[in-house]
């Protein structure tokens, strides 16, 4: 008899629906992802949630029984939430098992929110848009231009925009969607990029300037949910002012720092998404990259850069972009960090190993445009030449190092 801890990353319950998703693996390393939903609950009756979770995973995780569970009921913002860890036993020989919950109150949980390891800018955010649903002065206003749900938070007295917010269950893909559709992108979840969108801004810690952003918990009303005394989950980032997107200019406007550090970003974090309309162009002609929630995927089936075919991403990389890179966390300890934010196991490695190209490919002084040919697949159906190295010897990283240099020593 094998038991296996699943640990749910947020979202977790939020009032009027609970959608987790749980890391599954052993010694506390995720190897797979498991979608887990629930129809509507009320989160506030722990031995209710026992049975409803019972049954949850003898559907979704066949073969296995849940034998206790712990729910931690925290603040977030205006709502009370949950982090739970379900114990899971492989053996079935026990049909109709109900757990025994354990239930406690908390004021946070950091291993779900993670606040504490937002930065202070991302803090500072998260504490203005709480103080303005909490004098009632504010308004979310639905953009249309925008494939999910997304939303700007106003101040409502100024009118001023504060932050855009994206509701993890209103994004591409997820059936509550106002705009429809299907995920546009191979290589992801419905309902994960808002955990992409604040990796990718702490994974940034500056350099090409991502706005700072945070996870949040909204009040269901605010978003015109009538009847909904719930919460909802998603990103929450700062509001940008811009004259317009890079698609509306010449590329020629755009310094060649400013080009180089987004493609930074967006090869260390693969990027599926960096069309015109993501790089927004300020009055000084500084770009600001935004909408990350197509980053770190588990395929390269789908990158997409504007900025490739530029003459700026023919240039070399100076002095504080090599240090940036250079100082990205070791493999091993960035996949860690993907996978403690809530992303699959596929997508951790493959982006983890990304940075261990990237270092060798700017120690190497090859240029983006370089860089970007070896990370992009030729055709939709072959591999580039970064995932054949990944899946020879990601096992290893050590192993991936060298061999990164002696593939990327032909681009010279």
């Amino acid at each position: 008899m094998s038991l296996q801890q699943l640990s749910l990353c947020a979202p977790f319950v939020v009032f009027g629906t609970m959608k987790a998703y749980a890391r599954l693996g052993q010694n506390d390393v995720p190897s797979d992802t498991v979608s887990l939903r629930t129809p509507t609950h009320r989160p506030w009756d722990p031995l209710g949630l026992g049975q409803l979770l019972s049954q949850m995973c003898s559907t979704e995780t066949e073969g296995t029984q849940l034998v206790s569970y712990q729910a931690v009921s925290y603040k977030d913002s205006h709502c009370e939430c949950f982090s739970i860890i379900l114990t899971m036993e492989s053996d079935s020989s026990t049909p109709g098992l109900t757990p025994e919950p354990s239930f406690e109150d908390e004021e946070s949980s950091p291993s779900v929110t993670e606040a504490e390891s937002d930065s202070e800018e991302a803090r500072a955010l998260v504490k203005e848009v709480a103080d303005l649903i909490a004098a009632g002065n504010v308004r979310f206003e639905l953009i249309e231009n925008c494939a999910g749900g997304t939303y700007f938070v106003r101040n409502a007295t100024t009118n001023a925009r504060v932050a855009v917010f994206k509701p993890a269950d209103e994004e591409p893909g997820m059936d509550t969607n106002p705009k429809g559709g299907e995920i546009p992108k191979a290589g992801f979840v419905a309902g994960q990029s808002y955990i992409r969108e604040r990796a990718a801004y702490r994974l940034d810690r500056g350099l090409a300037g991502v706005p700072e952003t945070a996870h949040y918990s909204v009040p269901s009303a605010l978003l015109g949910r009538a009847g909904d005394a719930g919460c909802v989950l998603g990103s929450l980032q700062r509001f940008v002012a811009s004259e317009g997107e890079s698609w509306d200019s010449l590329p020629g406007r755009f310094s060649d720092e400013d080009v180089r550090r987004v493609a930074l970003i967006d090869l260390a974090t693969l990027n599926c998404d960096r069309h015109g309309g993501n790089l927004l162009v300020k009055e000084d002609g500084a770009l600001v990259p935004i909408d990350h929630g197509f980053c770190l995927p588990s395929t390269a089936q789908d990158l997409d850069w504007e900025w490739k075919f530029w003459p700026q991403a023919k240039t070399h990389f100076n002095e504080k972009e090599m240090e940036w890179v250079a100082t990205l966390p070791a493999a091993e300890e960035l996949e860690t960090q993907y996978l403690a934010q809530g992303l699959d196991a596929a997508s951790a490695t493959l982006s983890a190993a990304a940075t261990v190209v990237l270092k060798e490919g700017v120690k190497m002084g090859l240029t983006a445009r370089q860089l970007a040919e070896f990370w992009q697949r030729s055709s939709p159906e072959e591999e580039s030449a970064l995932e054949r190295l990944v899946r020879d010897h990601s096992s290893r990283w050590t192993d991936l190092q060298s061999a990164a240099q002696s593939a990327l020593s032909t681009l010279k």
